[in-house]
């Protein structure tokens, strides 16, 4: 049998090099454009082995390869020792190796890199059947493939195939990516430019979540300010308001001896139970048939992820017919309630239901409140967000396997009545300057979107050579592909 002719080295180059009709965009003249596969020394997806509770060898699975660009090894399984000896020494990761998520969904084709502080001292560690790694060899700066690969990170979710439930992305996906190749030189230049440019934007919008996570600070004290009547001290005696006499005092005291009452509140105003100034508490039902009688327009059904905190969400409102509606009638939305979700992980969640909002009705995990006419009906909402009740809501939880309130619980929550007029005024304050710190948040929030856009920006003109640091005099990236392939095949 003949003896299989070998590629001469211009051939190989070749094949290493994307054809100039399908490049998918010009680079410098000393740039060129190759494969993944070809800078790289592996493209290997790992191996689940046998697992033990603790020993010297982690296994890096998908959810070490956090969203943020972290890695949490801590989060690792550990191999059998046993087994340690029968895997081949080039599977375990090494620093600077790249781990791309590569089965499921959700983080399929999420890109990870190790660093030596991510090895928490382990010196051999596994990647899981999972998670593919990718080595570069030494024509290739690695922080350089690896920001290229991160920048491609939508691209390789896309590159998944199989079923909806459980996508694969395959190593050969990975290595056939056009790669733009520039001068080693220039790869640390542009990766130092990239690195000097990200760390300023991200102390931009590091200060951005400082302001932000002040602003809800701020929101927590005017509730304070609130519902301790200073917010309104200055109006209350500039307008001689006087005692809420809207209510009946002798059992209000007695209602409310079950509870201790958290602190002193103007004299106008008066401790109070829900029990005594609701009119309705009720939560609804999940109808027969659950989802699968959902419809795509109706009457909007509201369930706790539409409950956020101070405002009702319909964006994803489910729908039900009016038969299913009409069968439920003690839990119609007619306007100007106040919903409480009492279940789930967004316990303590509440809104105002607007007047305009005049139909509707709720499930089983949303509580609905109606209040009598002495209580104005945007108040009770702003009480239950406050840091006050939600440290009550969140103490006074009860369930065996979840977080629920029960309606005796409810009926229970004390409020701080005051006059009408004066809740009049507390509205009117808390808005306007709730409204002002939300402006400011709104500007900040898109700020820190184009803060993102930037940086995308920066990669692409990083890859395209674009970002001022090229040197046309440097020798041409053909020839250091050249020496990969005398080395590698």
């Amino acid at each position: 049998m003949a003896k299989k002719k070998e590629k001469t080295l211009e051939e190989k180059l070749q094949e290493a090099l994307v054809p100039e009709n399908q490049w998918p965009y010009m680079l410098p003249e000393n740039w060129c454009w190759t494969y993944v596969e070809f800078i790289a020394d592996k493209i290997k997806r790992g191996k689940s082995p046998k697992y033990v509770e603790k020993s010297l060898f982690p296994v890096f699975a998908q959810k070490c390869n956090q969203k943020d660009g972290t890695i949490a090894l801590e989060k690792a399984r550990f191999l059998n020792p046993d087994m340690a000896s029968k895997i081949s020494d080039y599977v375990f990761l090494r620093e600077d190796d790249i781990v791309i998520n590569s089965t499921g969904t959700g983080t399929l084709g999420r890109v990870g890199f190790i660093r030596k502080k991510d090895m928490l001292g382990y010196k051999q560690i596994l990647p899981d059947s999972h998670v593919t790694t990718v080595r570069g060899m030494f024509c290739v700066n690695k922080s350089y493939l690896y920001m290229f690969l991160k920048m491609k990170q939508a691209y390789l979710e896309l590159q998944g195939s199989g079923s909806t439930n459980q996508k694969e992305l395959r190593p050969d996906s990975i290595g056939t990516i056009e790669f733009p190749l520039p001068p080693l030189l220039e790869q640390k230049r542009i990766v130092h430019r990239i690195e000097s440019l990200f760390a300023k934007l991200n102390e931009a919008k590091e200060k951005i979540q400082q302001v932000l996570d002040g602003a809800e600070m701020r929101k927590a004290a005017i509730l304070h300010k609130a519902f301790t009547g200073e917010l309104t001290k200055t109006w209350r005696r500039e307008n001689n308001i006087t005692t809420t006499d809207d209510v009946n005092r002798e059992k209000l005291s007695k209602e409310c001896e079950e509870y201790e009452i958290p602190y002193e509140i103007p004299d106008e105003w008066r401790w109070v139970t829900f029990n005594e100034v609701c009119t309705f508490i009720g939560s609804g039902v999940t109808p027969k048939g659950g989802q699968a009688v959902y419809t795509d327009s109706g009457i909007p059904f509201i369930r706790s992820q539409n409950v956020l905190n101070g405002k009702l969400d319909l964006s994803d409102v489910a729908y039900i017919s009016d038969e299913i509606n009409e069968k439920m009638k003690r839990t119609q939305i007619i306007g100007g309630e106040t919903l409480l979700n009492i279940t789930g992980a967004s316990i303590g969640r509440s809104c105002y239901v607007p007047q305009e909002q005049s139909v509707g009705n709720v499930n089983q995990h949303v509580c609905i409140l109606r209040f009598k006419n002495y209580i104005n009906g945007y108040i009770p909402q702003l009480w239950l967000n406050s840091p006050k009740m939600q440290e009550f809501i969140n103490f006074n939880q009860v369930g065996q396997t979840r977080q629920a309130l029960n309606f005796k619980q409810i009926r229970g929550i004390y409020f701080p009545l005051p006059p009408l007029q004066e809740q009049l005024e507390m509205v009117r304050i808390i808005k306007y300057e709730i409204n002002k710190l939300d402006v400011v948040c709104n500007s900040l929030a898109n700020l820190a979107v184009r803060i993102d856009t930037m940086k995308k920006s920066i990669l692409a003109k990083a890859f395209r050579g674009e970002l001022g640091t090229n040197n046309p005099n440097e020798d041409s990236a053909i020839n250091l592909l050249k020496e990969v392939l005398q080395d590698k095949f």
